[in-house]
């Protein structure tokens, strides 16, 4: 394999039946992946997908611990990560992906999402354009500069925030910070080259996906799916984020913790 980047999808057992449904999709869309790639999970398995590697880190192993044993495995500068719910619905090639690490080496970025932000949210993480459809975020302008979103990381900054042990939502909250301690350069791409339909929230399928399988029969499993109304709410708690002042914003969090809601980014 002559790609300088590999794959990991993160997952664990108890997210094992969207395996299928994912690795169907990522071989169905991605047809030239000459790319080493590895599902990361807990529990040991005797599960086998082609043109996989399955690598179980232990059961009881937390993401961090996981992404941990993976990474002697990974023999390239460059990391693409996804989760397990992320599926790839749309053909992409290999070459979109190495034209992203391209632009990381031109641009000296260590970490590229490849989930796209609205324009409102790279306004307030004060995001500036450096290439076409490239966009490097303020690393003190916000939460989630960097997130477990679908992205391509360099593996040495992966690794450096794997010091501590970390369930994914306490991993996912403290990687800004660790971003900013590191001093690195994070961006955002716009060019839609890695299209993927979220899957499942707080275990349960979105409607969006809902109406995907029911056209698309991929997924075999029997999550429950998620209401519409907790669904709308997930919604608006991202709008509150984006677009309410801070002040309001705070005021408005403590209504609704009052109200039996959470939030990871404050650890409440």
């Amino acid at each position: 394999m002559d790609n300088n980047f590999s794959i990991i999808i993160s997952t664990c057992d108890k997210f094992s039946d969207l395996w299928d449904a994912h690795v169907q999709l990522l071989n169905q869309n991605w047809a030239d992946r000459n790319v080493e790639t590895f599902l990361l999970t807990d529990k040991p398995t005797d599960r086998k997908f082609k043109n996989i590697t399955v690598v179980a880190a232990g059961e009881g192993t937390e993401i961090t611990e996981r992404l941990q044993t993976v990474m002697p495995m990974i023999k390239t500068e460059y990391v693409l990560f996804t989760l397990d719910d992320y599926f790839l619905t749309e053909k992409i090639s290999t070459e979109a992906i190495k034209e992203d690490i391209s632009i990381m080496e031109k641009q000296r970025i260590d970490y590229l999402r490849l989930f796209v932000m609205t324009r409102k949210s790279l306004k307030n993480r004060k995001a500036k354009e450096v290439e076409p459809g490239i966009f490097v975020l303020d690393n003190n302008a916000g939460d989630y500069i960097v997130s477990l979103y679908a992205g391509i990381w360099k593996k040495n900054f992966m690794e450096k925030t794997l010091k501590k042990k970390m369930n994914a939502w306490q991993y996912e909250v403290a990687l800004t910070q660790m971003a900013r301690e590191l001093s690195a350069r994070c961006a955002d791409s716009r060019r839609g080259e890695f299209p993927i339909l979220d899957v499942i929230r707080k275990g349960k399928v979105l409607t969006k996906a809902e109406k995907y399988f029911q056209s698309n029969p991929v997924y075999k499993g029997n999550r429950e799916i998620m209401k519409v109304r907790d669904e709308w709410m997930l919604t608006f708690r991202t709008w509150l984020r984006e677009w309410l002042p801070k002040p309001l914003f705070k005021t408005a969090k403590a209504i609704m913790r009052r109200r039996g809601y959470t939030f990871f980014s404050d650890g409440q």
